[in-house]
């Protein structure tokens, strides 16, 4: 029989960390330019509703600063948070998202990708915006045991709000959409993609990368 002061030693295994960044006014300029000018493709999955993206896959080019501005939040995330020291990472893609009243994405993940980020236009508000929704591998349990309560051990998804001007970086293979959107004004934001470069791997799995 269990005595009474029976102790339990738990471990969280696997952490899938979420870094968020307040990056203040540094990128009024290139949104304010940027959500004028892009020619925008409707996402036309089933499970995709009043959500577009950019058709450039590169809208980063030629704002230098901001780009800079973005690897220095990753470098340290990749190095303090992930510890991926001996990896050099460089921006691949770049795309606007806009999603309409009532809007939300699907759930998914990132190809061709080391660390993904996003970043909310300040004139988004943060009234009724679609926030972002990360998933657990654990949703797709055989066994789906509904919690009582929902705590970080247990729980099979995690809100992340989309402030104005807050920068979400994470590991580009944990699932995640964005939240329905329920505010009139239009959600913007900034994606974007990394990879490798340099030596990647080791041994008979090494390549030389350039991008």
């Amino acid at each position: 029989v269990l005595g009474k002061n029976m102790e339990i030693a738990v471990k969280q295994l696997f952490a899938y960390p979420v870094a968020i960044f307040n990056l203040e006014d540094a990128f009024d300029n290139f949104f304010k330019k940027e959500r004028l000018k892009q020619i925008w493709t409707q996402n036309s999955n089933d499970h995709c509703v009043n959500n577009y993206s950019s058709k450039s896959m590169n809208v980063l080019d030629g704002y230098e600063d901001e780009k800079k501005t973005l690897m220095d939040c990753v470098n340290l995330y990749k190095n303090e948070v992930m510890k991926w020291h001996k990896s050099e990472l460089k921006i691949t893609t770049s795309w606007l998202t806009k999603t309409e009243q009532g809007g939300f994405s699907k759930s998914h993940f990132h190809y061709n990708s080391a660390i993904s980020g996003v970043l909310y236009d300040a004139a988004n508000g943060s009234d009724g915006v679609g926030n972002i929704i990360f998933s657990s591998p654990k949703q797709s349990s055989i066994l789906p045991c509904e919690p009582s309560t929902y705590t970080w051990d247990n729980c099979t998804e995690v809100y992340v709000s989309a402030f104005p001007n807050h920068l979400i970086l994470f590991e580009s293979s944990l699932r995640h959409h964005i939240g329905r959107h329920e505010a009139a004004q239009s959600r913007i934001s900034l994606a974007f993609n990394t990879f490798p470069t340099g030596q990647v791997g080791f041994n008979d799995s090494s390549l030389n990368v350039t991008i």
